[in-house]
């Protein structure tokens, strides 16, 4: 298939292959070859991502992907998915909806927490920011508030930006392109045995953040394209 897909037509490609090849979750399908994912995140987070560097967009260029000053970070920590595994049926629930729920309980697990790899559970975040987080739960990371050591790079940023807030905003979330109406919050606290809510949680998350950011970018470049692109496709 040709990029752009519309979004009705990229969740029909991801469903099918998804089901006709397994192929592993931890490439979203195979869809964003090429890094093609890490420019969806910084598309996306444009606005804090210019605040924070776009002074020194030429610099940064010189450098290369060893010398930027961002991660990829994982919202939830990629750490959480290394200890307790959940129970099988919790497992076999979740991924019921997507074809995934036959198979030994190793291959299940497998197959869940590839998602932790999905372009919906990422965002471009400052290498200071994201070494001051460590393995915080997503709760912790997009609703943090306080001092934040003067040595860690644009804490400037965080100090005009976090700690004076203004009550019933979310500067974290929003920088990290999350809607407050996604359910990270509901995701594992720290590192131990998954409840099913929890996988819910996580799944409902991730599949919704990647849809959305493809969706803004498509509905950005759409009008480029000639009007009878998108009609009549399945």
């Amino acid at each position: 298939m040709v990029l752009p897909l519309s979004p009705e037509e990229r969740e029909i490609f991801i469903t099918r292959q998804f089901a006709r090849n397994h192929w592993p979750f931890d490439t979203d399908g195979k869809l964003w070859a090429g890094r093609r994912r890490d420019d969806l995140l910084l598309w996306n987070q444009r606005g804090a991502m210019d605040d924070w560097f776009g002074d020194y967009l030429d610099d940064i260029a010189l450098l290369g992907d060893t010398g930027r000053p961002w991660d990829h970070d994982h919202i939830v920590p990629s750490n959480f998915f290394n200890h307790y595994r959940p129970s099988p049926a919790d497992l076999k629930l979740v991924l019921q909806d997507l074809h995934l729920d036959q198979g030994a309980e190793q291959s299940l697990w497998n197959k869940f927490r590839d998602f932790r790899n999905h372009t919906g559970n990422y965002r471009a975040w400052p290498l200071g920011f994201n070494r001051a987080d460590g393995d915080q739960c997503a709760r912790e990371k997009l609703s943090q508030r306080g001092t934040l050591d003067p040595w860690v790079v644009l804490a400037h940023w965080w100090e005009e930006t976090i700690e004076h807030a203004e009550s019933g905003t979310h500067p974290l979330r929003e920088a990290s392109a999350i809607e407050i109406s996604e359910r990270w919050d509901e995701t594992p606290k720290n590192k131990g045995e998954w409840e099913l809510n929890e996988l819910s949680a996580f799944l409902e998350s991730v599949r919704k953040r990647e849809a959305r950011l493809y969706q803004a970018l498509f509905d950005f470049i759409k009008p480029g394209f000639a009007e009878d692109r998108f009609h009549d496709r399945v």
